[in-house]
């Protein structure tokens, strides 16, 4: 009579306490264990990409194969994305089984979403391993985005730049705009890298169809181009004369850019002084948004302004710590507002503090000696090496022993 082994007798549980027990006892390439589990969990993907990655490694070429095919159809099954395996695998054989098996389901499906989705896998994974079979596959795609480019009328674009017709990647760009839109920096995009010939065509467009604030950087770049520098000029200081600021700081920020751009400096700075006064008034309100603080100073920035830039950072990084916000994240705000302003004293004094709030004292005592504070840096420095006595007893093998008591203290 055969001798029943450990996992014979483990036919007696129930199936839950089987796998949870295999998983336990489970290490990459026990090839019996793994099997077991995905007999059972068949869509059990770490134990699978463990042994896959174990097989690639041990050059098991045989399990590679047949494990790399079994996630292959987990992820068409589940409409998961291949394309990162393939790569980390780099497995030719493997990757053109993969082409093939999307192609079939393309055949298939009757979902023009899901053909397009695995067409654009499929042709992603040919230009790295078939880059033949890329163009035909990108060819297939193409014509059906094209029925659907009312819909989408960005993908197309896309495609077309992959196949290299950056003409017609253009073309489809401005009927899209035609139609309402708004793909004129995706179009100027393409014109720079691929069609220069074709920039002042899409710099009319930019110009002509210019909206209050909207694709600012195109109408500038458009304005240059076809040389209309001193009509953009007039109609911008226009913009800045009517402003009445609704947005928060940031959204103006490409205005005032733009105006100082085009040497409107006196315009700019109106601009930033209307956005501060509305900023100002509105910080008072309980439920306001602290980091428009931080917009408001990079804005007061662009124009020069850097003692008002650092009165805004101090708003609003005074605020955030008395209203108990982590000092990590507002060591964030002041290392921006650092790098921006050039370390001002009081922004280094802040962040001195908040390092030695969350523990960090090599760096609390690097800041307190670039401040004159020698007391202090010491103070830090000794904070940090009592800290690292405690945790070096705490990991000593002393700790961990039963403690020594004596019976000689001094009363």
């Amino acid at each position: 009579m055969k001798k029943k082994t450990n996992l014979d007798i483990l036919q007696r549980l129930d199936e839950t306490t089987q796998l949870n027990f295999l998983k336990e006892l489970y290490t990459p390439g026990d090839e019996r264990i793994a099997d077991l589990i995905l007999k059972m969990e068949p869509q059990n993907t770490e134990i699978l990409e463990e042994e896959i990655k174990y097989a690639k490694l041990h050059n098991h070429d045989e399990r590679f194969t047949e494990l790399a095919k079994q996630y292959i159809e987990l992820c068409i099954k589940h409409n998961w994305d291949i394309r990162g395996k393939l790569i980390e695998w780099d497995n030719t054989d493997i990757a053109k089984y993969t082409i093939e098996r999307i192609e079939q389901l393309v055949q298939r499906t009757k979902r023009e979403e899901e053909k397009e989705y695995w067409l654009m896998v499929a042709s992603d994974i040919a230009e790295r391993f078939e880059p033949e079979k890329a163009k035909i596959l990108l060819e297939e795609l193409l014509e059906l985005q094209l029925k659907n480019k009312d819909k989408d009328p960005c993908s197309p674009l896309e495609t077309c730049v992959k196949l290299g017709d950056y003409d017609k990647a253009i073309e489809l760009s401005i009927e899209a705009i035609q139609k309402g839109y708004d793909l004129l920096k995706e179009a100027m995009e393409i014109a720079r890298k691929h069609t220069p010939g074709r920039l002042t065509e899409l710099a009319s467009i930019g110009f002509r169809t210019y909206k209050r604030h909207k694709n600012l950087e195109i109408y500038v770049e458009s304005a240059k181009i076809l040389g209309e520098i001193d009509k953009a000029k007039k109609t911008l200081a226009r913009e800045a004369r009517k402003l009445r600021p609704r947005g928060t700081p940031a959204f103006y920020k490409m205005f005032v850019k733009s105006l100082l751009e085009f040497g409107l400096t006196e315009e700019a700075k109106a601009v930033v002084k209307k956005v501060e006064k509305r900023e100002r008034d509105e910080s008072t309100q309980k439920n306001y948004d602290l980091d428009r603080l931080k917009e408001l100073a990079e804005l007061l920035y662009e124009i020069g302004n850097k003692e008002s830039a650092k009165h805004a950072y101090l708003s609003e990084i005074n605020r955030k710590i008395e209203d108990g916000w982590n000092p990590a994240n507002v060591i964030m705000d002041v290392e921006e507002a650092c790098k921006l302003l050039e370390n001002p004293h009081e922004l280094l004094e802040i962040k001195m503090q908040l390092f030695g709030q969350i523990g960090e004292y090599p760096e609390a005592a690097k800041l307190a000696k670039r401040l004159g504070k020698n007391d202090l840096a010491d103070t830090y420095e000794e904070m940090h090496r009592m800290i690292q006595k405690v945790k070096k007893y705490k990991n000593s093998d002393f700790c961990s022993s039963p403690r020594v008591h004596s019976t000689n203290l001094k009363k």
